[in-house]
């Protein structure tokens, strides 16, 4: 046979063979893929299902910090967004202590984030700032934004981040209220603003920062 009519089908089968490696990939794919792109700060044990679906035990492992088991993490990664030049998942985590859900999509010119709905115990902030470890915060944090886009210009979109039941250890009185940050990205700006829901201890205050 002429090699000018071999060489597609040759491409061909390579192709479809790159797909079905694809299509039944193990999520072991996705837990050393995650590791990587993190550098080791997030460790996916027990990885099970498939590449494109599956669930994992997550752990968060920041530099200098202990390890902090997150609870589960599960994946559905949209093929479709392929085709589009996107990667696009929703991610969902739930027990140990947290419980979320986002919609979460990477291209080459930069990160999407949809839907995003964290919440987690305060005493798990040390764990990234460890300055905060001074003031032992205790209560329940919850992240909320419907949509951010961050990429080389910079971030735009809206977040709140709400502190249920505040409570901080040098202060020793109990819980001091409920507090809102409001986040407001506008390229390189990123505005904020703290107001006070509930509580005896007023705080309020508003700031800008810019990249």
């Amino acid at each position: 046979m002429n090699k000018r009519v071999i060489f597609p089908y040759a491409v061909l089968g390579v192709l479809l063979y790159a797909i079905f490696l694809l299509a039944t990939a193990p999520a072991s794919w996705m837990a050393k893929l995650l590791t990587s792109a993190s550098r080791g700060t997030l460790l996916v044990e027990q990885p099970r299902g498939g590449f494109w679906n599956g669930e994992a035990r997550l752990v968060l492992a920041p530099p200098g910090a202990a390890p902090v088991r997150a609870g589960k993490l599960s994946w559905d990664i949209h093929g479709l967004g392929l085709l589009a030049g996107q990667v696009r998942a929703r991610l969902q985590l739930s027990g140990g202590g947290a419980e979320g859900v986002v919609v979460a999509a990477a291209a080459p010119y930069g990160y999407f984030l949809r839907d995003l709905d964290v919440r987690f115990a305060a005493d798990g902030v040390p764990t990234f700032l460890p300055a905060a470890g001074l003031l032992g915060p205790q209560g329940t944090l919850r992240v909320r934004a419907p949509a951010l886009d961050l990429g080389a210009s910079g971030v735009d979109g809206n977040a709140e981040v709400v502190w249920e039941n505040a409570v901080l250890r040098p202060a020793g009185t109990g819980v001091l209220g409920d507090y809102r940050l409001d986040l407001n990205g506008r390229g390189k700006t990123l505005t904020l603003k703290l107001e006070t829901l509930r509580g005896a201890l007023e705080a309020s205050g508003q700031g800008e920062w810019r990249a």
